[in-house]
């Protein structure tokens, strides 16, 4: 088949909810996924990152870290210790998230947002650019801006 003409691959989709459609078809035919982690970045060695992640340049990654299947860390992105990111979350570029945030699946947070120490983010959130926020994200819109906080 097609997919197994590649030793791994990756879906790179920024939409998460695509990007988790894909990876459900790419393990049901038993496809081995990539890591692609840009050589600019900087990894902590005790940090865990599974396939089918892409890191982008300039990105920092400290020590504790979960990153779950389907992340896509986008440039200039910088994770404090001991953040969990469930899968498929996005992070966009110059977003800093600080010690042990909790994105659950298919978060997304927007570029430059700064996220405080402890904050958790529910599944499938949107944290909107610039967003600064010091509590736990939970919406029933799924929409978090800096003027509902």
């Amino acid at each position: 088949t097609l997919f197994h003409a590649y030793d791994e691959v990756l879906a790179a989709v920024d939409d998460p909810v695509q990007r988790k459609q894909l990876y459900a078809v790419l393990h049901s035919f038993a496809v081995p996924l990539a890591l692609l982690i840009h050589p600019s970045s900087v990894i902590s060695p005790f940090a865990q990152i599974e396939t089918g992640c892409i890191v982008h340049a300039n990105t920092v990654v400290e020590a504790g870290e979960i990153i779950r299947e389907g992340c896509i860390l986008h440039p200039a992105v910088v994770l404090k210790q001991n953040c969990q990111l469930e899968k498929g979350v996005t992070v966009e570029a110059g977003a800093m998230l600080g010690m042990s945030v909790f994105a659950a699946a298919g978060a997304v947070i927007e570029t430059g947002c700064i996220l405080l120490d402890h904050v958790r983010i529910a599944a499938g959130s949107v944290v909107k650019a610039g967003t600064l926020a010091a509590c736990d994200i939970v919406s029933d819109r799924g929409i978090i801006n800096s003027t509902n906080l």
